[in-house]
């Protein structure tokens, strides 16, 4: 396997498991028959771990991704169509809302929800129920990012 190869392969495995991540445990979240209290417990243990691990799984996509692009650039740009560019584009600016739905979460994480786990409050259900739809919202992101990410690699005609 090439460097490049395995550049791809760390690029693309880091956002698979940002994306796993998080539809993993908003599917936990949403789908279990558990109360809303044992919900919040669960996610106040597990929020912390997870936003860890998607912010490590973040930092390796961006430095491969940016990898990536230097050794596309060393091939010359010339070969990379408006097409291309454009979805690059459009990969960037989801990756871009990534980062901002990770930072929105771990700010949900170091709210009063989850020192309040018991509590059954309005305003604590409504700050929870926030942050269950950010990890979807992020999950459906993440789905995007990996897909646009295939049309991508079939524009330059793989790794190489």
């Amino acid at each position: 396997m090439s460097w490049r190869a395995g550049l791809l392969w760390a690029h693309v495995l880091a956002g698979v498991l940002w994306t796993a991540l998080w539809g993993t445990f908003f599917l936990a979240l949403v789908v279990s028959g558990q109360s809303p209290a044992e919900r919040r417990r669960l996610s106040a243990r597990a929020a912390g771990p997870i936003n860890a691990l998607g912010g490590a799984a973040a930092l390796v996509v961006l430095v491969t991704g940016t990898g990536n692009l230097v050794a596309l650039a060393r091939g010359g740009w010339q070969f990379l169509s408006g097409g291309f560019l454009l979805v690059l584009g459009a990969k960037l600016v989801v990756f871009a809302a990534m980062v901002v739905v990770l930072h929105l979460v771990w700010a949900a994480g170091r709210g009063g929800w989850a020192a309040s786990a018991d509590d059954s409050g309005s305003g604590v259900e409504h700050q929870f129920s926030r942050m269950v739809v950010l990890y979807g919202v992020g999950a459906g992101l993440g789905a995007l990012a990996l897909g646009l990410g295939l049309w991508l690699l079939g524009t330059v005609g793989g790794a190489g």
